[in-house]
């Protein structure tokens, strides 16, 4: 919740529409590749989450080796508009032993032009031969300060910033539950019952 994905999507967005990436990773919004990258239906741009089990109406818990598998035929494909192609998998500590493996045969020698970008909750769930052919960027939760600016820009009300942790995804979602709902639960859970 504290934004991993989002960048990811931002730098693709930015690498698939050819603009210049700089720290902002600004691209225009009318730009084609962004839109399609936004609607999910760049073909230079492979998402691979978990899937969806439309039996147990849940997402399943692994990402799994027929998922992974999906990025040899993707890389063997002729990248359109910028030349780029961008691999995002969202989370890849989900991934059980055989999709890490997969993936790992396609790290060793990936295409020119080619851009893996690796979302991990938990970087210790990651195989080690995966971490080691791979740049880490680590983000930390934000501040409470910057998280009632982003809640106060967001139309949310900014109390919740300490109780959300660093996380806009949990800030919303307790607006969404109603800050004075939150404030009681905070004052019951703290034995303040007032």
């Amino acid at each position: 919740g504290i934004g991993k994905a989002t960048l990811a999507f931002r730098l693709a967005k930015t690498l698939l529409s050819g603009a210049p990436v700089t720290a902002a990773l600004a691209s225009d919004p009318q730009d084609r590749a962004v839109r399609q990258v936004a609607a999910g239906t760049d073909a230079s741009l492979l998402h691979l989450t978990r899937a969806y089990d439309e039996k147990a109406k849940r997402f399943k818990t692994e990402l799994s080796v027929d998922t992974v598998r999906r990025i040899v035929p993707f890389l063997g494909s002729s990248a359109a508009g910028s030349g780029w192609r961008v691999v995002i998998v969202d989370a890849v500590d989900d991934m059980n032993l055989n999709a890490a493996n997969a993936l790992l045969k396609s790290l060793e020698e990936p295409p020119r032009r080619t851009l893996f970008l690796l979302v991990a909750h938990v970087a210790g769930r990651v195989l080690p031969t995966i971490r080691s052919r791979c740049r880490a960027v680590r983000m930390r939760p934000l501040p409470a300060e910057d998280m009632a600016a982003v809640l106060t820009h967001l139309g949310a009300d900014p109390s919740l910033a300490d109780a959300a942790e660093g996380s806009v995804r949990t800030a919303l979602s307790l607006s969404a539950a109603g800050a004075d709902a939150v404030r009681a639960a905070q004052r019951i859970l703290a034995g303040r019952i007032d």
